[in-house]
């Protein structure tokens, strides 16, 4: 089995810090080093901008061009990152 893509959601939760910081960090360099790609689904915005290259913020069912950030290369420091994604949290 070859799979292109994992959904996780949210199965770190539960995992003391440092097993979940080598899981991340494990899924991560997976997605990096092959052509695997990851769906993390979490309430956690730390998880979601460690682990991601885009953050998509749904609130109910709703999910547009405007709810998506990108992580992965961007200039902005994490605080602004998670600034924003509280920001389109409270629209």
């Amino acid at each position: 089995v070859n799979p292109k893509l994992i959904v996780i959601d949210d199965s770190f939760k539960f995992m003391d810090e440092v097993t979940k910081s080598e899981s991340l960090q494990l899924c991560r360099k997976i997605a990096d080093e092959s052509d695997l790609y990851f769906i993390y689904a979490t309430s956690n915005i730390f998880d979601a901008i460690n682990l991601g290259d885009s953050v998509l913020v749904f609130r109910g069912l709703h999910l547009d061009s405007s709810t998506i950030v990108s992580t992965k290369n961007s200039p902005k420091t994490t605080d602004e990152i998670i600034n924003q994604i509280l920001d389109l949290i409270k629209k």
